[in-house]
């Protein structure tokens, strides 16, 4: 698009409304890796280009905008993970598109370690496990020695629970 012509006859640039566009609209990283994000601009006057992170902040010393309007975020924790909004304004006014980033991060578990005493036919129930990670994970029980009787292994509410409990139940269980 051009605008009338100048002094010189020629055709100036006209005036445009900021155009933004952000590839990819989403990306997914492993903990530590680096996110980048790019944002393409075009408008007249050059619109200017912000980036932000909708409820936050960008990530500071990690995040690097550069002159393209590139978003560059070093060592990514699981704390980035979000929506991130790519603003171009210029003096006929603004525009906005948002990407999201997803952080991908291995198995947290916590779980509260202690023997448990019962007596043969009772339920054993152990403590709540809980487990965080990205994608989520998938839990599994087993014991250290033998395998946990099928019939009476039940898992409710995040809680393990060995129905009438048999002498060879004693052991360890592992969540994996």
């Amino acid at each position: 698009m051009t605008g009338p012509k100048g002094p010189k006859r020629d055709r100036g640039p006209s005036l445009a409304r900021p155009i933004v566009l952000i590839s990819p609209t989403h990306l997914i990283v492993n903990e530590s890796q680096s996110a980048i994000l790019h944002c393409s601009s075009n408008g007249y006057p050059r619109p200017d280009v912000v980036w932000s992170k909708n409820n936050g902040t960008l990530p500071n010393k990690r995040a690097v905008v550069d002159s393209t309007g590139k978003l560059d975020i070093k060592h990514v924790t699981p704390n980035d993970s979000g929506i991130y909004q790519c603003k171009a304004s210029n003096l006929l006014g603004s525009t906005k598109t948002t990407a999201i980033l997803q952080v991908n991060f291995p198995p947290l578990l916590t779980f509260n370690k202690r023997t448990i005493y019962k007596k043969i036919g009772d339920d054993i129930r152990l403590p709540t496990c809980h487990v965080t990670g990205i994608p989520e994970p998938k839990v599994t029980w087993s014991k250290s020695i033998g395998s946990l009787p099928d019939n009476r292994s039940v898992v409710r509410d995040g809680h393990f629970t060995v129905l009438k409990a048999k002498k060879d139940d004693s052991g360890t269980c592992l969540q994996i």
